[in-house]
């Protein structure tokens, strides 16, 4: 898909009902949250967190309430999606810690390198492998010395014999959420809406740009998390 695309799927009535949708997979939402405070643990108290594409912002509200002296930024293109997150994170009472970047990586001011990085439900809109590579990259290089990305994306192989049934129940939960799509429709626009990877694809991905010991944390259905390192000095 094309950034613009990608914008016009969460602008708009998509960004008002998001919340909602993620309200009936709760769980997973959490134990991915969960995950990442894990894989997080070990910043400073005072780490600077950019989240790309950062939504609606419940990732930041749960990530300040437990680091309470971490700061963030959050960026996000869609700017509907913005307002929710502006609108959650002062509710929280949590907007001094916080700053909001309306656009793309490219468009977003320099500053002092960052800790880490999220970005979740994201990468895997760039169906075009060069041009997730390159959107990685431009998050490694906010990234200081040592700094840690964390990605979730899909991810499945399609070649693998237990895919079908993999499948399937991914439709079931999609169906949980409100979605509802048919498997037919749904298998023939995954791979134009999408870029599906493996595991593997997406830890060498990653590697290509720019970042080292890839690792996946967290796997529920097609839902997969994975960490990895900026290099150090």
């Amino acid at each position: 898909m094309e950034r613009d695309e990608i914008v016009d799927i969460f602008d708009g009535e998509r960004a008002a009902s998001y919340d909602a949708q993620l309200a009936n997979v709760e769980a997973m939402h959490e134990a991915l949250i969960l995950g990442i405070r894990v894989v997080l643990a070990q910043l400073p108290d005072d780490a600077r967190i950019l989240c790309v594409g950062a939504g609606t912002g419940t990732e930041i509200v749960a990530l300040a309430r437990h680091f309470p002296g971490w700061h963030f930024t959050a960026l996000d293109p869609a700017g509907a999606m913005l307002d929710v997150c502006r609108d959650k994170i002062a509710k929280a009472g949590l907007s001094a810690r916080c700053q909001f970047h309306h656009g793309f990586l490219e468009t977003l001011p320099q500053t002092a390198p960052y800790h880490a990085a999220t970005c979740l439900l994201v990468s895997h809109f760039f169906v075009d492998r060069p041009a997730r590579r390159d959107f990685l990259s431009g998050i490694r290089d906010r990234l200081g010395p040592g700094g840690v990305l964390v990605t979730s994306d899909l991810s499945a192989d399609a070649s693998a014999p237990g895919y079908d049934p993999l499948m399937d129940a991914w439709i079931r939960f999609m169906q949980l959420s409100g979605k509802g799509p048919d498997r037919e429709t749904y298998q023939q626009n995954i791979g134009k809406a999408v870029g599906l990877l493996p595991a593997r694809d997406i830890e060498d991905l990653l590697i290509e740009a720019g970042m080292e010991m890839p690792f996946e944390f967290f796997r529920m259905l097609m839902i997969a998390g994975f960490i990895s390192c900026r290099p150090g000095l």
